[in-house]
């Protein structure tokens, strides 16, 4: 039986509830991030960074220039409204600048998928150090799923789902059988999958290499000790002879 449902996540809500001031966001990718933001607290006006560096406004749906988009802003923040800047860490680096300057006007919240950016950005050399409320988005907690799936099934059903559905995107192959779920996750999303270890690993400003993927490989392949492992990356290719053995 396949289950239609949105999680109301209301742990992070009330963290961005109960956060004054202006807000950084942040977080990995794919953790729902900008589906919390924008359905479940409150802004005017809504803008979307796209990888070119073009604003989307998603209010008055047109696209921005950036010079344009910080004379708006300008305006924005005269009138004191409740601003959303996703992907943020898209535009040029004076866009720091120009919230120091601002720093106190308005409301504003910034959202990025760069963690080890937003870190950054809160250095000790940052224009904006010290602006912004840190909020970290994970992914769903299970207390959030148990409270709203608990009509769905068994008790012990409902909270081995729980353990799976913290990710956002195995909400959409919700199904009361854990097996199916995960069946239909991993032949549905196989070409993702790597690419958010990848990015988990970018977070953390470490490199995702090929010789790491073929050990988690191994493991999940059943081979459990050192020198079974070390035979399955040469088998692959993937270390050189002289390391083998």
């Amino acid at each position: 039986m396949v289950i239609m449902v949105i999680i109301t996540r209301n742990i992070e809500i009330k963290k961005l509830k109960t956060a004054k001031g202006w807000k950084l966001v942040y977080g990995r990718r794919k953790t729902g991030k900008s589906f919390l933001i924008e359905n479940f607290t409150k802004w005017d006006n809504y803008f979307f960074v796209k990888r070119g560096g073009e604003i989307f406004d998603k209010t008055k749906k047109k696209n921005l220039t950036y010079a344009s988009f910080i004379i708006l802003l300008e305006e924005l923040f005269k009138t004191n409204k409740k601003i959303v800047v996703d992907e943020f860490h898209r535009l040029p680096k004076d866009f720091l600048d120009f919230l120091h300057i601002h720093s106190g006007q308005g409301e504003i919240t910034l959202i990025s998928s760069t963690l080890w950016l937003s870190k950054r950005l809160q250095e000790k050399d940052s224009p904006i150090l010290g602006l912004f409320h840190e909020i970290l988005i994970n992914p769903i907690d299970e207390r959030d799923i148990l409270r709203e799936l608990v009509s769905y099934g068994k008790p012990e059903e409902i909270v081995t789902l729980s353990t799976y559905l913290r990710e956002p995107l195995m909400l959409r192959y919700l199904d009361t059988n854990v097996k199916d779920i995960l069946t239909n996750y991993f032949e549905g999303t196989r070409f993702l999958v790597p690419l958010l270890v990848t990015s988990v690993f970018q977070e953390e400003d470490k490199e995702f290499s090929q010789i790491y993927e073929g050990v988690v490989r191994a493991i999940a392949g059943g081979n459990v000790n050192s020198k079974n492992i070390t035979n399955f990356l040469f088998s692959r290719r993937l270390i050189p002879r002289e390391e083998h053995g």
